[in-house]
């Protein structure tokens, strides 16, 4: 590689001075001025690294000449050396004001000249190699947050996002809340929520480190998690995990102590049977009737390995007999440490245990939806939930899956027969009127116009599309509050695809005259199902105390962002719901 010659611009109205500067100069390429005018000129043209620079100049003085280079976005790290007769300590500072880094008096010597010059040229250079090398590196940082970001992505492609209410059996129903706050961008922690055929089966697995390689290395579970479990649904839990291990093992994705703690656990849909294995993991959290203890409950401790140690590792399962009303707690270990100080050792088992019957104790009969948010601000001494979406305070990667086991009934219902209504506006009003003291007094997170919106667009689904403008068919509303309010609307038709509903952004679609309703419904609550094939539609809110919709409605377009679509669709020459 070829060194750089560093270049000097010499600004003196002496020819003389600037001949024998030059000469005692010759390993640098010189230009030289005569005025500060030319100067300034030479200077954006030679962009040097360093200017000797006379004081008493014909036009510009020196002081001036330097100020405007240092005002120029290209020319203001060029180093300044003063040269001239004027003496003093009034003229030092006045140089050094302008920005100089050096004085020379006149009559100097060459040998002084080359020094200061030659000293002052290889600060010049260090620190122009050192910018070069920061800007590298931010360069490359960027490119590799990009590429966190986009491995991310692809992980949660892999896992997916997970159900906010999965249905067990003709009694009971799941309700699911995950939370994982990095504390790095490429924090090792990832969970997922898998609602299979008769079973529901969780996971939070933690990636040893926080360097580039978690995210990738979490990719590569999960993908071999998710292979294994397509070969043989049916394999016994521990078996699935002691086969993962292997994978991992002889995988080539862990090298030296990298390695994969783990919680993974398997819920039976019918006979509610809890199957677990903790793989290096912290214990699951069982709540019961107030009361929190770890599983298993009869004390014994089911050790296992954490995943990519040893090939070999054999894995043992613990079991639970859940029941209704019965919660879950899936933590990650940055819990133990939440709130504290740097110096302060993390909590122990049990002091984190002491901490949730606290809370139990003081609030009973907090849902899960609530007590999640209230269990985080107690550990973290007061620390709003809603600074986490910003910032994660601690040193670790905060997570957990919250579960719960609800009742599927409803507590109460509403039949609206159309054809005792004037039209659907004076039949969705009944409905509203029912409704909305119940929704204020639960305190639902949602304003009224989304939850307008919502109620409205699924009775106008029933009677259009489920009971096809039929008006002696019913409409049936049926709702109950849990961790969420949940709304079932039920109509009396033959059902329909679900899993094929049009998308209305899509570019040939646009100008369709149908179709956008559910699409923005799906925006104005928290979560939405269909179920008896079609002909019911279920959907839920979330409560003001529970966590806020960026960790739960994460990514999804607010109301007041959605074009009025829904006017093209019901037309604009007729009422909202009126009959036609």
């Amino acid at each position: 590689m070829v060194e750089k010659v560093a270049k000097i611009l010499l600004v003196d109205d002496e020819e003389f001075n600037t001949r024998i500067l030059a000469l005692a100069l010759t390993s640098y390429q010189v230009e030289v001025a005569m005025s500060g005018a030319e100067a300034l000129r030479l200077a954006t043209e030679f962009q040097p690294d360093l200017v000797l620079l006379d004081i008493g100049l014909p036009d510009i003085d020196g002081y001036e000449v330097c100020k405007q280079l240092k005002q120029d976005h290209e020319l203001r790290r060029t180093q300044v050396i003063f040269l001239t007769g004027m003496t003093g300590q009034r003229v030092v500072a006045d140089c050094f004001k302008a920005g100089a880094v050096d004085y020379i008096a006149k009559p100097f010597g060459l040998h002084e000249v080359q020094s200061r010059v030659q000293t002052h040229i290889g600060l010049k250079l260090a620190h122009d190699q050192l910018r070069a090398k920061n800007a590298f590196l931010a360069a490359t940082v960027r490119e590799q947050q990009l590429n966190i970001g986009l491995a991310r992505q692809i992980l949660r492609l892999i896992d997916r996002a997970a159900p906010r209410h999965i249905t067990l059996n003709d009694q009971a129903s799941l309700f699911v809340q995950t939370l994982v706050w990095p504390c790095h961008q490429e924090g090792g922690d990832h969970l997922r929520v898998k609602a299979g055929v008769g079973r529901t089966r969780f996971s939070l697995k933690d990636q040893s480190g926080h360097s580039v390689g978690c995210v990738l290395r979490s990719i590569a579970t999960d993908l071999l998690d998710n292979a294994l479990l397509a070969q043989d649904e049916n394999q016994p839990l521990a078996e699935s995990v002691g086969r993962l291990n292997e994978s991992l093992c002889r995988s080539g994705f862990f090298n030296g102590d990298e390695f994969c703690t783990a919680l993974m656990a398997e819920l039976d849909h019918v006979s509610l049977r809890l199957d677990l294995v903790a793989a290096g993991h912290p214990p699951v959290i069982l709540i019961r009737q107030g009361r929190a203890v770890f599983l298993p409950e009869d004390g014994e401790n089911q050790r296992n390995l954490p995943l990519a140690f040893m090939a070999e590792a054999e894995f043992k399962a613990a079991s639970c007999q859940l029941r209704l009303g019965d919660r879950l707690l899936i933590l990650s270990d940055g819990l133990h440490q939440f709130g504290r100080g740097e110096d302060e050792p993390p909590r122990g088992q049990g002091e984190l245990l002491g901490e949730l019957n606290g809370l139990l104790t003081e609030r009973p009969g907090l849902d899960l939806a609530r007590l999640l948010p209230a269990f985080l601000a107690r550990l973290g001494g007061g620390f709003s939930v809603d600074a986490l979406q910003s910032c994660n305070p601690s040193g670790d990667d905060l997570s957990l899956i919250g579960l719960e086991i609800e009742s599927l009934g409803f507590d109460s219902s509403l039949t609206l027969v159309p054809a005792e209504f004037a039209g659907l506006d004076p039949l969705i009003e009944a409905a509203l009127e029912r409704l909305g003291p119940e929704m204020e007094a639960a305190g639902l997170a949602c304003s009224p116009e989304e939850a307008r919106l919502a109620i409205s667009e699924a009775i106008l689904n029933a009677y259009k599309h489920g009971n096809r403008r039929q008006r002696e068919l019913t409409i049936d509303l049926a709702w109950r509050l849990g961790n969420d309010f949940c709304l079932a609307v039920t109509d009396q038709g033959p059902g329909f695809d679900f899993r094929r509903l049009p998308d209305p952004t899509n570019s040939a679609r646009l100008a369709a005259g149908s179709g956008r309703g559910l699409f923005m419904l799906r925006r104005a609550v928290d979560w939405l199902d269909w179920r008896l094939a079609g002909r019911r539609i279920v959907m839920s809110w979330r409560r003001q105390e529970a966590l806020p919709p960026e960790l739960t409605r994460a990514g999804q377009w607010r109301l007041s962002r959605l074009p009025d679509l829904w006017a093209r669709e019901r037309g604009a020459e007729r009422g909202p719901h009126q009959e036609g």
